[in-house]
């Protein structure tokens, strides 16, 4: 007996010690990641609004390449903007302390499901270990807390959420109504404050899905359907549903531009460019997720033994079929990135530990299992710091120690103040990707007003990774140069100053080339834009009242 308490309590410490190691890993990976990640994507929106209301008090943005007040106002997750302009305010400009708040929501999720498992399923230091290693070890988690977004925060509100859902189904069906109700109703306010803040609605569909996956009528015809379906029935629905999800897909994205906000005074356009976005997603999307795939099979198996789920593979399923949902129908282009999926993929990793510590597999597939799903996260963040994140601060200490007085930099989207250039701002002439001619003329008016022989453009481009592989796969160039920026990239003889550059990049012209090639542009404008093959097949199919309208776009 003595033997086998000495085996309990060595296993205990092993495990305990095993979860406090992969949260210390966890948290000195963010530190280094957070301090030399530079700003990327709609987080700067979110830094710059937060200076712009710590000095003004209103939610104005602060442009960084220009260092003043812009115009614009950013209305959109007001309450991250608010967490990070009192970062602003006790660390000043730090892409560190910004990146705390995700951090703190991403440690709030685990924290939230230590608790439930712990207090509610007594779950021992080894169930605690594996959800840490599918939690922390889950590339798309640490995505999202090095991201001022939303997407930390209402990661953490819909596990928040969906947990009070089970419990308050759970007390339906012991019939008492009085605190299922309540718990009811504090699920429901998880959704309220994503939802006035305008983060995503994705969110009111994940949480729908949920509660038709708890119902065991639901399951129980999956589970019959699942029985009848050959395989290759099933291969072909679903590459069906891939075919029909793009026409559905391009519908959404024509609703929202036209039917849902006046097109006059609307406030989100169109975004769909291509399809190819959806499925390039939902390859990362797969790979982040791998082995945990074949928790489908168990969650079938316990719908053929039980007729219905519990909280972990009812957790698990919700958030595979939302990812594949998403994946498919959402139109959005940024469904290429890891951000929409973000939830599924947290529902996934609560479910998915829970049902393998169970399955009482032997050591060897355990290690398979584990190595594969590291493996598999560890390539993705690599890539992803490779491909995505760009090394601008490089080009930007360059700059600062060799631009000359006289000399003129362009600069677009650097965000110099942010990167550690603050001395460029008041030599550096900031272009938008516009195609509006006045834009145009004031750059060469700029230009014509220097004296010096060499022009300097400095760049970042957040999309040239997932355009090199639209390139690659389909032949065809999603984003031709029909904007000032990519004009400035693609169009005009220019001389690289550092190559190997990630996703920035710094060149130079000649005073006497730029000038020309912009009295060109004036005179002949911009190549037509680009059309997606998806739209131009769209288009012949669609009446003529809104083939009009999509020509118009």
């Amino acid at each position: 007996m003595s033997r086998e308490k000495d085996m309990y309590g060595k296993d205990k410490r092993f495990y305990f010690c095993l979860l406090a190691g992969i949260i210390v890993l966890f948290l000195c990976v963010w530190f280094f990641s957070a301090r030399s990640f530079s700003g990327w994507g709609d987080e700067i929106t979110h830094f710059g609004t937060a200076k712009g209301l710590a000095q003004t008090g209103q939610y104005k943005m602060w442009s960084f390449d220009q260092g003043q007040i812009s115009p614009i106002n950013y209305t959109r997750g007001l309450v991250i903007t608010y967490l990070a302009s009192l970062s602003y305010k006790m660390a000043g400009l730090s892409r560190l302390a910004f990146r705390v708040i995700p951090l703190v929501f991403v440690l709030l999720t685990f924290l939230t499901l230590v608790l439930y498992i712990r207090l509610r399923h007594y779950a021992s230091w080894k169930a605690l270990a594996y959800a840490a290693v599918f939690f922390f070890g889950q590339v798309f988690v640490f995505e999202q807390s090095v991201y001022v977004r939303i997407y930390a925060p209402l990661g953490w509100l819909m596990v928040c959420g969906l947990i009070l859902y089970w419990e308050a189904y759970l007390q339906f069906q012991k019939r008492k109504v009085l605190l299922g109700c309540v718990l009811l109703g504090g699920s429901t306010g998880t959704l309220i404050l994503p939802t006035i803040d305008h983060w995503q609605m994705e969110h009111l569909a994940i949480y729908a899905l949920a509660i038709v996956l708890s119902f065991p009528l639901i399951t129980g015809m999956m589970t019959k359907i699942d029985q009848k379906l050959s395989v290759k029935v099933k291969i072909l629905l679903g590459i069906c549903l891939v075919f029909f999800a793009l026409f559905v897909a391009l519908i959404l994205d024509y609703a929202m531009g036209y039917w849902v906000i006046d097109a006059k005074r609307r406030l989100m356009g169109r975004s769909f460019v291509t399809y190819w976005d959806n499925l390039a997603g939902m390859i990362r999307y797969a790979l982040a997720l791998n082995v945990c795939f074949i928790g489908l099979g168990w969650v079938m198996q316990d719908l053929r033994k039980n007729k219905t789920l519990d909280f972990y593979s009812w957790s698990f399923l919700t958030g595979i079929v939302s990812g594949i949902l998403i994946g498919l129908f959402n139109p959005h282009n940024h469904i290429f990135y890891s951000r929409f999926f973000y939830v599924s993929v947290l529902l996934v990793a609560i479910g998915f530990p829970q049902m393998l510590l169970r399955m009482n597999l032997s050591k060897n597939s355990l290690r398979w299992i584990f190595t594969v799903f590291l493996v598999f996260n560890v390539g993705l963040f690599v890539i992803n710091v490779y491909c995505e994140r760009s090394n601008i601060r490089i080009p930007i200490a360059w700059l600062e120690k060799n631009l000359k007085q006289n000399e003129l930099l362009i600069v677009f989207t650097t965000h110099l103040e942010l990167h550690g250039g603050e001395s460029l701002i008041k030599r550096a002439y900031a272009i938008s990707p516009s195609q509006d001619p006045s834009n145009t003329q004031q750059l060469m008016n700029r230009i014509e007003s220097s004296t010096a022989e060499d022009i300097y453009y400095l760049y970042t481009d957040e999309y040239e990774f997932r355009d090199q592989l639209y390139l690659w796969t389909m032949g065809d160039d999603r984003s031709p140069p029909n904007d000032l920026f990519r004009y400035l990239k693609e169009k005009i003889p220019s001389q690289t100053v550092m190559p190997g550059l990630r996703t920035c990049g710094l060149v130079k012209f000649k005073k006497s080339d730029l000038i020309i090639s912009l009295q060109k542009l004036l005179q002949d404008g911009y190549p037509p834009q680009f059309k997606g093959v998806e739209k131009r097949i769209l288009k012949k199919i669609l009446k003529p009242w809104l083939k009009e309208k999509l020509s118009t776009s």
